[in-house]
């Protein structure tokens, strides 16, 4: 509706900015704000291969996971789906070179590979993470102030360690 000036935010919800915003009004990338250090958060979903599986679906899976990350379908599946490519190489394919040309400001997000960081590898790091965001939601949305949503979140975040 016009009413956000920013927000952080995944690469992979550009289709849904757009669809949201064409029409109505412009957006662009900006990097990551940074404070003392610059570490914008990367995540992604995991490919695995499971151990306790036969010789001929082992093959398969290995098949199938060097054609993912093969530059080519990495640039198509990145371009397809807003995700970043998962290999440096997809970048300097044709298809990503084309895309990029068209939406230049896709080298926003791009640029900032080398600086990522990945989530901590610590129990209970989701249930943190969700109770912070609807902590800040929730200070920002005014239904708590500052000091009692850092209450809550404190008090929420005890629980679970708790019964951890």
């Amino acid at each position: 509706d016009g009413q956000i000036a920013m927000f952080v935010e995944t690469i992979a919800s550009a289709s849904y900015v757009d669809s949201g915003s064409r029409g109505k009004h412009g957006w662009a990338w900006a990097p990551v704000p940074m404070w003392e250090v610059q570490a914008p958060p990367f995540a992604g979903t995991d490919v695995v291969m499971f151990k306790g599986i036969t010789a001929e679906q082992k093959e398969a899976a290995w098949k199938f996971m060097k054609y993912l990350i093969s530059p080519e379908i990495q640039a198509y599946w990145s371009v397809k789906t807003g995700y970043m490519p998962v290999t440096e190489i997809a970048l300097t394919t044709p298809q990503w070179k084309a895309y990029e040309e068209q939406n230049p400001t896709v080298l926003v997000p791009i640029s900032q590979i080398p600086f990522g960081s990945v989530d901590p590898n610590v129990a209970l790091w989701d249930d943190v993470r969700t109770i912070l965001g609807t902590m800040v939601g929730d200070v920002i949305n005014q239904k708590r102030t500052v000091e009692e949503g850092l209450a809550w979140a404190e008090q929420e975040i005890l629980l679970k360690v708790a019964n951890q």
